[in-house]
């Protein structure tokens, strides 16, 4: 008995009494999708392709997507189950993996749908219930022999992400350029995540010009502190009469977009944008460290496996960084990989 308290939140349908001494199992609702939830690795990667192609999931970014994949749960059904009921409330959606099902509107089938063996199309009902409770809008009735389904109910998801309406809201007003929502459920640990606070504006007045860091075919980029917080940053001036010379105006509105997309330890972070008479400045995060290129000339690292492991793995998480956001990289070079002062690696040179 309460076997329907292992998959929703359902009240009690009746009591049950010990009328003398007996011993019961027990099972409660998180440990048993934990134990369904343990599935393989080539699984869960077939699982993901199958939330990808969801519309409603459309938005969600990779990492978050791997998410919910992790928190799907298998659910097997006989011929002539009933897997929804029209009219009824729901709060939970379906994906059918195998198995063919009658959808029924008004006591009439109105199609037949048959789980694709090659898993390149996702049939799923019942979405609109990640959003909110709604009555369903038809009766999906098993038809073969068994069906398989991947179910992911809304409770979870909250608890996963947050809710999915905010996270439409933000990808309408953000993009792909939006951070993650994984761990802003109310199922993380301690408090949920706060977003990132946006740094106050670094007004160019208050900076003071150190050294310079080097030249480059715009200008120079020079070494400036804070006048108050002693940050350092690193001001990279472009000449606009080099800009306009070489027709360079759409390259560098693109590395300025870019860079504003990006929030990663990966990736040269862009705090502030400036405006002069002749010349445009990029306020960055310093790479005391260099560049790459110049590293592994003065350190002789060519050849070593253990530094190339190291520096294409920071490499790579950058991109992946960058490809969440459909932004492709195409000037990859050691001369465009920075090191920080303890050597951590940074992608820089989105024009």
């Amino acid at each position: 008995f309460g076997e329907l308290a292992l998959l929703y939140l359902a009240p009690r349908a009746a009591s049950v009494k010990a009328i003398k001494d007996s011993q019961v199992w027990v099972i409660d609702r998180t440990n048993f999708k934990e134990i369904m939830m343990k599935v393989s690795d080539d699984k869960l990667k077939e699982y993901r392709k199958y939330l990808a192609q969801v519309n409603t999931l459309s938005s969600l970014l990779e990492e978050e997507l791997d998410a919910l994949t992790k928190a799907l749960v298998e659910m097997h059904f006989k011929k002539d189950e009933e897997i929804v009921v029209q009219g009824e409330p729901g709060n939970t959606f379906y994906i059918l993996y195998d198995g063919e099902v009658d959808v029924i509107k008004d006591a009439a089938i109105v199609s037949k749908v048959k789980a694709d063996m090659n898993k390149h199309v996702s049939h799923v009902f019942g979405e609109g219930a990640l959003l909110k409770n709604e009555s369903r809008a038809a009766t999906i009735k098993v038809a073969s022999a068994t069906a398989k389904t991947l179910v992911l109910d809304r409770d979870s998801f909250d608890l996963l992400l947050g809710p999915l309406a905010d996270i439409l809201n933000a990808k309408a007003l953000e993009g792909n350029s939006r951070p993650s929502m994984v761990g802003r459920g109310s199922a993380s640990a301690g408090a949920p995540t706060p977003p990132p606070k946006s740094r106050d504006h670094i007004l160019r007045k208050d900076l003071t010009r150190i050294g310079l860091l080097g030249c480059g075919g715009f200008g120079a980029v020079e070494l400036y502190e804070h006048r108050d917080t002693k940050e350092c940053y690193a001001m990279k001036s472009l000449s606009k009469g080099y800009i306009m010379k070489t027709n360079m105006q759409a390259s560098v509105m693109n590395e300025k977009n870019i860079l504003l997309m990006t929030s990663s330890p990966f990736v040269i972070a862009l705090y502030e944008t400036y405006n002069g008479m002749q010349t445009l400045y990029f306020l960055m995060e310093p790479a005391m460290g260099g560049e790459l290129y110049a590293t592994y000339n003065r350190k002789g690292f060519h050849g070593s496996h253990k530094h190339a492991k190291y520096y294409v793995a920071g490499t790579c998480f950058a991109f992946e960084h960058l490809h969440e956001r459909r932004i492709i990289y195409r000037d990859l070079k050691p001369e465009n990989l920075l090191l920080t002062e303890k050597g951590h690696i940074k992608l820089t040179d989105m024009g």
